[in-house]
């Protein structure tokens, strides 16, 4: 999903007036932390309360939304609009309550005081980092769509500061 967004908003056409978006690959978290801390250097003078960090984990065949423990009135607006999303996006709350933080760069981000999104598949852990691990087992369909979703609800969002201006 992270290069499809970096992609659409490369364009200068689709870029969001209000809204500076960072599109990051840190890596496999076999790398550990390395990439996320490298990338905190850039961002650590960024207004916490005004950011929101999207964090991607391992979607295959079903979305999961892992926001915040502590969820803001944003973030809580954003889950609804996602899951009233018209591409037919199926997106679920975690049952478990596992929180944004709980993976690797969402956790340290979390730890550095930011708010964040975390959308995963809890169904893949089943065969993650095993040889059953394969492309196959990737529904290309959805990531598409939650590709979409993400990009109409940051559209919206943008217009909405806009009509405030």
């Amino acid at each position: 999903c992270v290069f499809e967004l970096l992609s659409y908003f490369s364009n200068p056409e689709s870029r969001l007036k209000h809204f500076n978006l960072w599109f990051v690959f840190t890596g496999a978290e076999e790398c550990g932390t390395m990439g996320i801390r490298n990338f905190y250097q850039k961002i650590k003078h960024l207004n916490k309360e005004e950011s929101i960090i999207f964090n991607f984990d391992s979607i295959s065949k079903s979305t999961y939304f892992f926001p915040n423990k502590k969820t803001s009135d944003q973030i809580k607006t954003i889950f609804t609009m996602f899951v009233k999303n018209n591409k037919g996006l199926v997106i679920k709350r975690n049952p478990k309550k596992i929180p944004f933080g709980s993976h690797t760069d969402g956790y340290y981000l979390t730890k550095k005081n930011f708010h964040g999104i975390g959308f995963g598949d809890l169904e893949c852990y089943e065969h993650i980092h095993s040889i059953q691990d394969t492309v196959d087992k990737v529904d290309v369909s959805l990531l598409k769509r939650l590709c979409e979703t993400i990009i109409d609800n940051l559209i919206v969002f943008d217009d909405q500061l806009k009509s405030k201006d």
